[in-house]
This record gives structure tokens, C-alpha cells and sequence, in this order.
């Protein structure tokens, strides 16, 4: 099953009434802040990692160009331009070509999701560095970031949440608190998945251990474009964590990659 939210607020309408187990703790798993306050910095967001993740755009050599289909003159095509036909002008027909656009938007779509032995750090390390991809990305196009929950769902084995952060401009200090803090997903997604399909604790049925084969089932489920960025579910040996300035400049070439 998927739900769409079209903002933080959509969102939170629904899961301040059903914090995940323990809403009320602000224990060492929901990152020490119970569910309400998480709420509200989901609403008002945190900036307090930005300038961390901004240190780490120094170190970036990555550079990308988005594609978009375009018409193109050509000697062959799908349909004429009558006047440079009768002009006898020789690349008078029109083909659809790959071309860049400054103005096209990247989708960004990041799992919130993680496993239960992710502490606090290592989702700050993580979200650190996702951030740092946004805000280089965000330099040379628009972009539109989207928060996934990826989740076990008694319909039909999952129950995937995805969640629009205003991203024109990018709100910052919210998407550094969703992005970097493990409360947002347990109190908040976990929650409302248990709320809304009965989820059980587990990743969904066809998750396995996620990688390729996951990720080809969600771009299909969620319609993704080939373009669009995918960011999977948190683990400590992601190289997010573990080499994050390589992690990026990887992340922005491979996008590249796919739009040729």
C-alpha cells in the first residue's frame, strides 16, 4: 500500500495521533526527544546541522547536468519544420533528443527507515551528508526532496509512506530535522504505519535486504523517472557514513550517468 502526503504538515495532521510504541519516551532509540517534540520540530524544523552539512560542499568536485527531452533539428525525424523545408535547409526535420535544462527539477526520494540498531550518530552522519547532496544539487538545479518510510503493511506486505518537503525554496531547517533525526521515523512513520496498516516492526515482505532488486520495485511503484534519485534505508556500513565526501560526489555522478 503507498500514502502520499503533499507536505510536512499533511503529514503531521495525521501522525500526531498515533505515536509508535512508547510515544511518550524520549529514550535513547527515539533519539531523546518524545513524540510531541518531534512534532514540532518536524513543523518548525532544526537547522542546527546545516553548517556541518555545509562544510562538506568544500570538499566536493562532483558537477552534474540534468537532461530533459527536447526537439531537435536533424536531417531525419519524426515530423518536418515546413519553412526550412522550403527553405531547403537540410537538418529541416525535428527529433526528440536529450538536452540540458537549467530549470528541470531533480527528484530526490530518501528512506527514512532504519533498522533497529541504528543509533542516533550514525542517522546524524547519514543525514548530514544527504543534506550536503541536496544543498549540491540545489546549486546548479530546483530540487524536490521526498521523504520515503519503508515499512512492513498487513494489505499487502508493505506500506510505503511518501512525504513532500517544501523544497521551493528548500526548507532547510525542516529537512535537516527529517533527514537527520531518528525520532522522525520511529515516533512519527512507524506510528502511523502500525495506525494505518498494521504494521508489525518488520521491513516490508519483498524487502529481503534491500539493494538493487528494492529499489527496482519502488521506482516502478512510485512511477519514478530514470532521472530521479533514490536514497535508501539507513545502515551503518553505507559509505553515507562511512565516506561521506565520496559518497556524494558518487551519488551526483551516477545520477549524471543515468541521463546519458
Amino acid at each position: 500500500m503507498i500514502r502520499t502526503y503533499d507536505s510536512i504538515p499533511d503529514f503531521v495532521s495525521v501522525a500526531r495521533h498515533c505515536p509508535y510504541k512508547g510515544g511518550a519516551l524520549a529514550t535513547k532509540w527515539f533519539g531523546y526527544i518524545d513524540a510531541y517534540e518531534c512534532i514540532e520540530r518536524s513543523l518548525n524544523g532544526n537547522d542546527r546541522l546545516v553548517p556541518a552539512a555545509e562544510k562538506l560542499l568544500d570538499q566536493l568536485d562532483a558537477n552534474v547536468e540534468i537532461l530533459r527531452p527536447e526537439w531537435a533539428p536533424c536531417v531525419a525525424g519524426a515530423y518536418a519544420c515546413v519553412p526550412e523545408y522550403l527553405a531547403g535547409l537540410p537538418e529541416c526535420m525535428r527529433r526528440m533528443v536529450p538536452a540540458v535544462n537549467e530549470v528541470t527539477p531533480v527528484q530526490v526520494y530518501v528512506s527514512t527507515t532504519c533498522s533497529a540498531s541504528i543509533e542516533t550518530d550514525i542517522m546524524l552522519a547519514r543525514g548530514t551528508a544527504i543534506l550536503a547532496l541536496i544543498l549540491k544539487l540545489q546549486q546548479m538545479r530546483p530540487v524536490q526532496l521526498n521523504l520515503l518510510a519503508e515499512t512492513h503493511g498487513a494489505t499487502d506486505g508493505e506500506y510505503l509512506q511518501v512525504i513532500r518537503v517544501e523544497s521551493a525554496p528548500l526548507n532547510l531547517a525542516v529537512a535537516c530535522h527529517c533527514l537527520t533525526h531518528v525520532g522522525f521515523a520511529r515516533h512519527l512513520t512507524y506510528g502511523t504505519a502500525r495506525a494505518q496498516d498494521g504494521f508489525n516492526g518488520a521491513w516490508p515482505d519483498s524487502y529481503s535486504t534491500g539493494g538493487a532488486a528494492w529499489e527496482s520495485h519502488v521506482r516502478e511503484v512510485l512511477s519514478m523517472n530514470p532521472q530521479d534519485l533514490y536514497i535508501g534505508a539507513a545502515r551503518e556500513w553505507d559509505q553515507a557514513i562511512t565516506a561521506p565526501v565520496a559518497w556524494v560526489n558518487a551519488q551526483v555522478r551516477a545520477f549524471a550517468d543515468r541521463e546519458d
